[in-house]
């Protein structure tokens, strides 16, 4: 019997007098892979934000594991990668090994010392992600796709069920983009991590998901992606307007 990992019922948000999210009905099954797309001032983060309990829904109400958050023990269910997660200087004075021990403050509260099992989680997250070799390096002088492996390693060293990542890709070009999203495969055929991405890039969000949540301060379709690019493609047209879109050279043409 499958679990819901979120479940959103009839959930409305706004800015002051400016609408962002309207009636949003959304379930996440445990292992699910969902990728959620929209144009720019859709919603995508602000419900991110809501998941999160980051901010509160001002009507409906969402549940996270069957109930609803309330502290920070029911946020180290969830491994949260943010889009601006790869934006430091060069120079910034943390090393990657640091920066994933940051992960499990939460866990161990800022005053108490990591002991020895913690490195240990620490090394075993960066030996995951394909980034020992750079343990002890500055994490301002890694390339952006190598930066954001560090923060899902400090996302994963918690031992989080739900892993989300909001444009990961963001400011990273797309070779690493490319390699970025395959790692997203590999850590979701190889864990049990229910993954939610949120992204503007449509090539990933048709290629690598298991379902697709379409959204438009409402949710437009949500459900399989083939079934949304078989039957429901009038919808991607809504969402971005009269533009035709070339899975195979991961572009918009302007139609």
């Amino acid at each position: 019997m499958s679990t819901h990992v979120i479940k959103c019922e009839g959930v409305s948000f706004a800015y002051e007098k400016e609408r962002v999210l309207e009636d949003i009905h959304l379930t996440v099954e445990e292992g699910e892979f969902l990728g959620i797309i929209g144009p720019n001032g859709s919603g995508k983060s602000t419900l991110i934000k809501l998941i999160l309990h980051l901010i509160k829904p001002q009507t409906g109400k969402i549940e996270v594991f069957g109930k609803r958050i309330q502290n920070q023990k029911d946020r180290s269910l969830i491994g949260y990668v943010s889009q601006k997660a790869n934006s430091f200087q060069r120079g910034f004075p943390a090393t990657v090994k640091e920066v994933v021990a940051s992960g499990l403050y939460g866990k161990l509260g800022l005053m108490r010392w990591m002991k020895k099992e913690d490195w240990k989680k620490v090394e075993e997250a960066i030996e995951w992600v394909g980034l020992s070799a750079f343990a002890d390096r500055n994490i301002g002088n890694l390339s952006g796709g190598q930066q954001q492996r560090a923060f899902i390693a400090r996302a994963l060293v918690s031992e989080p069920k739900l892993l989300i990542l909001d444009e990961p890709t963001v400011g990273i070009d797309v070779k690493s983009s490319k390699q970025f999203y395959d790692f997203l495969v590999e850590l979701h055929q190889q864990t049990e991590l229910t993954l939610v991405l949120v992204t503007h890039d449509m090539h990933a969000a048709m290629t690598i998901v298991d379902r697709i949540a379409c959204l438009n301060k409402r949710l437009l379709y949500h459900g399989p992606t083939d079934h949304l690019m078989m039957k429901e493609k009038d919808i991607l047209t809504q969402l971005f307007g009269n533009s035709l879109f070339s899975i195979q050279e991961n572009q918009f043409c302007p139609s």
